[in-house]
């Protein structure tokens, strides 16, 4: 029961997470906001590719005691993935572009960002 419970908060986490992550660059207008974002837009993407995977999936096949369903080059899926593949039949092509390009994007919005808002306090001195 503790396990159900903990995997759903994880769950829960990640979608929020993910939410924050695409939301976030064009609500906030504090450098240090957009810094940290882009931070975590770049670690995102790294353990992805060092790892092959997100870690969370790890942590949540471990609790969930289910076996994840694989891509065709055998690494792990995490369940958003299967998600969107079942519900919005994206292909795992378009899924890889989507999440690879969430953060490459929004990473560009939030140094754009930064670079408007450092004009303008340079302006207003």
């Amino acid at each position: 029961m503790i396990k159900k419970i903990l995997v759903f908060l994880l769950k829960t986490l990640h979608v929020l997470y993910v939410i924050f992550s695409i939301v976030a660059p064009y609500i906030f207008n504090d450098i240090r906001i957009l810094l940290f974002l882009i931070l975590l837009y770049i670690l995102t993407l790294a353990q992805w590719y060092i790892f092959n995977k997100c870690l969370l999936t790890n942590i949540e096949d471990w609790l969930s005691d289910t076996k994840t369903i694989k891509y065709k080059n055998g690494s792990d899926k995490s369940f958003m993935s299967v998600f969107l593949q079942q519900n919005f039949h994206l292909s795992e092509k378009n899924i890889f572009y989507l999440f690879t390009m969430i953060p490459i994007i929004n990473g560009i919005a939030c140094i754009i960002k930064i670079y408007y808002i450092y004009l303008n306090k340079c302006k207003n001195k």
